[in-house]
């Protein structure tokens, strides 16, 4: 089982603000995010740090082609294209490269601001959205009755 996914069983998901300070790997990161995104709470904040590591090849497990800044990068742009309307129809050389990188990132629906800084990246969960209610994804996972137990807490390495 992903590891995410461990914890998100043993703790029960709906978080105001996540922090990953895990695998410095472009894919592991990413992975992360996409099975803890949605274990935010709408109006909370997911935190991506070390994020200067992903260009050296020694962490960029995806040859260039997926490296998280750039990926970050992309979805802020995109923020600026879509909310104001006519914006995206403007043949400036910013939007035509923002609309190229949409196709290539798409950012997630939910996502209503990108703040990155020297190694570290904040992204934003929309306060008000249709798609994501702030519950877990769905991980394997065994029911918390189900799990061997030792006193009140499930025995690590169960779920």
């Amino acid at each position: 089982m992903f590891p995410a996914c461990s914890w998100l069983d043993e703790s029960g998901g709906a978080f105001n603000a996540i922090i990953d300070d895990g695998s410095h790997r472009n894919g592991d990161i990413m992975a992360t995010f996409h099975v803890l995104w949605p274990a935010v709470l709408p109006g909370g904040v997911y935190f991506v740090e070390d994020t200067v590591t992903g260009r050296p090849s020694r962490w960029d497990d995806t040859h260039g082609e997926r490296v998280v800044i750039d990926v970050l990068h992309a979805w802020s742009e995109q923020l600026s294209i879509g909310p104001f309307g006519g914006l995206s129809q403007h043949k400036s050389q910013a939007n035509t490269h923002a609309l190229k990188m949409r196709s290539r990132f798409p950012r997630p629906s939910d996502v209503a601001f990108v703040f990155c800084m020297y190694s570290a990246c904040a992204v934003s969960k929309a306060a008000r959205t249709r798609t994501t209610t702030g519950t877990p994804p769905p991980c394997r996972r065994t029911p918390r009755s189900a799990a061997p137990r030792i006193g009140k807490r499930p025995l690590a390495g169960t779920r």
